[in-house]
């Protein structure tokens, strides 16, 4: 179970159904194991996403906004809590070494004055 567990990838399933956690439980017979989906909304999804781009844009916004705001402004455009795919497809268009900071200026940008 714990190998299985380990060859799944990190952070929240693709189709945003949630992240995946190992449950380890006592019971009468012995322990149980099982691999949960743990169902979040996009803030908590973004505050557990430790995949490294999604990490890196966290950090990005969070120095510049905040963690709260910068959690908030994650969750309404990527609701699903990854980034991932959009940072790739730039990556693979755009030859820049900085996606992760053009993407965290373009989504401060589309705030305007609701920061």
């Amino acid at each position: 179970m714990l190998k299985r567990f380990l060859k799944m990838p990190e952070g929240p399933a693709p189709d945003g159904s949630g992240v995946p956690v190992l449950g380890v439980f006592r019971v009468k017979s012995g322990t149980l194991a099982r691999i949960l989906k743990f169902t979040v909304g996009p803030l908590e999804l973004w505050a557990l996403n430790s995949s490294p781009k999604d990490s890196a844009l966290r950090k990005t916004l969070t120095n510049k906004l905040g963690s709260v705001r910068a959690r908030k402004i994650l969750a309404e455009n990527f609701p699903r809590g990854s980034a991932t795919s959009l940072i790739e497809h730039r990556a693979g268009q755009h030859n820049s070494d900085n996606v992760i900071e053009e993407l965290a200026s373009e989504l401060i940008r589309k705030q305007g004055y609701n920061l």
